[in-house]
């Protein structure tokens, strides 16, 4: 079972942790960055949530350089990738790997429960129960 998660104030990432705690036997470990401009830091949000699930809960401080990472992200994407989240999830990645080696992360995940939402309905509109029994 994977203890492991990288942490941050979001529901995706919140109710990641949320599961892995209650189905874990000990505490998981999670992992969040923080930023020195304050208005883009998460970090107490992600204790918020260390505290309530009980992790064991690791910090980093970053200070982005995209110019200098850039050919890494190209490189490890491997195709066309211009979501700006790439850029923390890459430090975050690349600071948790002396600690562990495999991690789950919640980024996203709405966005695809909302796109496969979307895709059931028929004709715009949600599939009835009795379509979903054929």
């Amino acid at each position: 079972m994977f203890r492991w998660c990288f942490s941050e104030w979001g529901v995706d990432s919140s109710l990641i942790v949320g599961i892995m705690a209650k189905l874990s036997g000990s505490p998981i470990k999670t992992f969040s960055i923080g930023f020195e401009e304050k208005e883009f830091d998460e970090l107490p949000y992600a204790r918020l949530i260390s505290e309530r699930f009980g992790t064991e809960h690791h910090e980093f401080i970053v200070k982005p350089d995209a110019i200098e990472i850039l050919p890494k992200l190209v490189w490890h994407y491997n195709e066309p990738f211009a979501d700006s989240s790439a850029i923390p999830t890459y430090y975050v990645a690349n600071m948790t790997k002396d600690f562990v080696k495999v991690v789950l992360t919640g980024m996203r995940v709405t966005r695809i429960l909302r796109v496969t939402r979307d895709i059931c309905k028929v004709d715009g509109q949600p599939p009835s129960r009795k379509s979903q029994k054929n």
